[in-house]
């Protein structure tokens, strides 16, 4: 690959990329390998912990039995790393250590090992820690995992020096990456130091994606030579203030990017549904109260304005509930939270609440094979993902590509091709024509072209019962 983009400084922005030539829109700017990296615990049993691939058939690591591969080649490429980590891992047993001691653990192993390239090693020590700028909280979270490594890791491998520890917990929890699978849902986390220089932005002109461990940086804008490279860190379907939040509080600076600065967006992702005659227009925030229906022309006065904010805390509270539902295991539960605060809610399907209702619904019909609900859920969302996400986006491609899926089977194929072709127009951009998500929905593509035109000619039949009958005698007389 071609190099096209050089480290660069800024007194405002600190380290960062810049383009040293004109990049096109799906074009790779970047590939990293994590410098350390671990599987979720929630998918161990289900995933390789070198290569994160899923397989039914994972061999188990005779010694500690904790950790999985699905091959030889993959346990002996594990090997260097979990050398050290397999006796830690003994020491807990049958405890599971949480993935941040482990990732820990498999830093101050990395830092230690001595066949480690001394580049790799400067290039995590060179990232910012903000060790004096970590919260209360935070420093109470390094609390009780030095209160765990020190059970976990063998004598001498925490440094001597606790503010030494300090700085490499900051760098970790700053410079993570949560690693995602091919439907963009967290499956590990690793350390990326030098993708880790690319700066923030709410807008960004590029995207992060996996293929398995691989950190890819595709371009979803046209970058022009100069100009910097720049990812999202956070959620994008969030308000500004959100993000702002979560920004200051995991990566400790304040995000001032236009973006953050479009009141209109923001407004649209908190906004009303007008219920004037069955207008359903969404209605948006204006001079602490709402603007007027720009479709029926209904005033609403001050007093929605704290009719709404009730209803916003509900659902918020109302999503905590969904996500401990999820963690018993509850599907039924979840659905039913789902369908008790969707329906009659005041908040319009564009408000970005709503939205994280109708994802939860979607996938706990999938899960309960409820396919017609499932899809009815799924298209709901397509109109916020397009307006709330930039048009190269990750997860509008993954999203329209489960919701093809379900109108496939389904049987609803000619809208299934319309979704299939709109997903790989995008993940062709952010993933890559070669990725296997993409690869596999060409295959998809194609058997619904072919279902299609199955389906036309059993119609085409079926109209004119003589079609097929005069289509033999023609075979017949060329014979």
């Amino acid at each position: 690959m071609a190099v096209k983009i050089e480290k660069f400084t800024s007194e405002d922005r600190g380290r960062g990329y810049r383009t040293v030539t004109r990049v096109k829109v799906g074009e790779l700017v970047l590939k990293a390998q994590p410098f350390v990296h671990v599987l979720c615990n929630t998918e161990r049993g289900n995933r390789c912990d070198f290569c994160l691939r899923s397989t039914e058939s994972l061999l188990r690591c005779s010694s500690c039995k904790f950790s999985r591969y699905c091959n030889v080649k993959c346990q002996r490429s594990a090997w260097t790393c979990h050398k050290a980590e397999c006796k830690s891992l003994k020491k807990v047993s049958p405890r599971i250590p949480p993935g941040s001691v482990r990732l820990m653990s498999r830093i101050l192993y990395k830092l230690k090992d001595k066949s480690c390239e001394s580049q790799t090693i400067t290039e995590f020590m060179s990232l910012q820690s903000h060790d004096t700028a970590l919260t209360p909280e935070k420093k109470e979270q390094f609390s009780q995992l030095l209160f765990v490594l020190n059970q976990y890791v063998d004598e001498g491998t925490l440094p001597n020096d606790v503010s030494d520890l300090l700085c490499i917990f900051g760098r970790m929890t700053s410079n993570s990456f949560s690693v995602c699978d091919s439907e963009m849902k967290p499956i590990g986390v690793g350390i990326y130091p030098s993708a880790s220089l690319l700066n923030h932005s709410c807008d960004p002109n590029c995207v992060a994606v996996f293929n398995g461990t691989d950190l890819c940086i595709r371009a979803v804008k046209p970058i022009s030579v100069g100009d910097e490279c720049v990812i999202s860190y956070i959620e994008m379907m969030s308000t500004t203030s959100e993000r702002r939040e979560h920004l200051q509080d995991q990566y400790y600076f304040q995000c001032v990017c236009h973006a953050c600065k479009d009141i209109d967006k923001d407004n649209l992702k908190q906004s009303i549904q007008c219920h004037t005659g069955g207008c359903n227009e969404p209605i948006v925030m204006k001079n602490n109260g709402f603007a007027a229906c720009s479709k029926c022309g209904h005033q609403y006065d001050k007093t929605h304005h704290q009719i709404v904010s009730q209803s916003v805390n509900v659902v918020k509270q109302a999503l905590l509930k969904i996500e401990d539902a999820k963690k018993q295991q509850n599907i039924e539960l979840v659905l039913q939270l789902c369908e008790q605060h969707l329906e009659n809610s005041v908040l319009h399907s564009y408000n970005i609440y709503m939205v994280q209702l109708f994802d939860k619904a979607m996938d706990v019909c999938i899960e309960l094979q409820q396919w017609e609900s499932a899809l009815n859920y799924g298209l709901k969302t397509t109109e916020p993902y397009r307006l709330h996400y930039p048009s190269y986006h990750p997860n509008t491609g993954v999203q329209f590509a489960r919701i093809a899926k379900l109108q496939m089977y389904l049987s609803y194929l000619q809208e299934a091709h319309r979704y299939l072709q709109e997903a790989l127009n995008i993940l062709e951009v952010t993933h890559g024509k070669g990725h296997p998500l993409t690869t596999d929905l060409q295959r998809l593509l194609h058997e619904c072209q072919e279902e299609r035109r199955v389906q036309r000619t059993k119609q085409l039949d079926a109209d004119d019962p003589l079609r097929g009958a005069q289509i033999v005698n023609v075979h017949q007389k060329d014979i």
